[in-house]
């Protein structure tokens, strides 16, 4: 038998589970702001010639 979950415990698993999430898109944001343009495509690199 599975023990129900009280609703403190509902929301507060679901807005972590959204800040984790959301976090992500700022983390990429970041990243490609920070990259340089030609980076993100595979120029510059040895191996994409």
């Amino acid at each position: 038998m599975t023990r129900a979950s009280s609703p403190a415990l509902l929301v507060t698993q679901f807005v972590l589970t959204g800040l984790i999430w959301g976090s992500s898109f700022l983390f990429m944001k970041v990243a490609l702001e920070g990259s340089a343009p030609g980076r993100s495509r595979g120029r510059g690199s040895s191996w994409a010639r």
